[in-house]
């Protein structure tokens, strides 16, 4: 989650402007991302996952599904497991007691997962078209707002799967609608 806001902060310091604003903007950033960090550590259940995971490696299995996941998709590299049966044996192979099913926990595994390189195809063409749009949208009304939310849920996709919530779907179409001929006037 911490990755994915500075990942969408830092995408202001994109924006056009003076070299004094483009500074003013780093610092916003820095600043930002420095505050939710230290709110963020205020949490015992946080830190202490930060610290399992620099200490021991421990990165919520995900150091288990990530490789488990790739394995399966090279055995059916075409067209994929299918949705739910790709989970069911995700699952079946982590073998974890209180988990049948799994999924990858990566927008692009779980795509090369459930319909292999034929799905990955498509889905690699709306990002593209994505980020190409909310690159330009940068000198349109929204300026890099659309950007900066793309950039947020692209990089949360690669820690959980969002294909499936409202929130993936509506910046997609916020991100869209803003094409460059909205273009600033003056």
């Amino acid at each position: 989650g911490l990755l994915a806001l500075g990942g969408g902060l830092l995408v202001f310091t994109l924006k056009r402007g003076a070299v004094s604003a483009k500074f003013r903007n780093a610092a916003v950033v820095l600043i930002g991302i420095s505050f939710f960090l230290a709110l963020v550590m205020q949490s015992e259940a946080s830190r202490s996952r930060f610290e399992s995971a620099i200490e021991d490696g421990n990165l919520a299995r995900r150091e288990k599904i990530y490789p488990e996941a790739w394995k399966m998709f090279t055995e059916k590299p075409l067209f994929g497991w299918g949705a739910k049966s790709s989970e069911y044996e995700l699952g079946a192979r982590l073998a974890h007691v209180d988990e049948d099913s799994k999924n990858p926990h990566n927008l692009i595994l779980f795509v090369l997962l459930s319909s292999g390189l034929i799905g990955l195809v498509p889905l690699m063409a709306g990002i593209i078209l994505t980020v190409k749009t909310a690159w330009k949208a940068r000198d349109g009304i929204r300026g890099v707002l659309p950007l900066a939310r793309l950039m947020t849920v692209l990089i949360a996709n690669m820690s959980g799967v969002w294909l499936h919530n409202k929130m993936h779907w509506f910046v997609m179409a916020y991100v869209l609608s803003s094409p460059i001929m909205f273009k600033r006037i003056g």
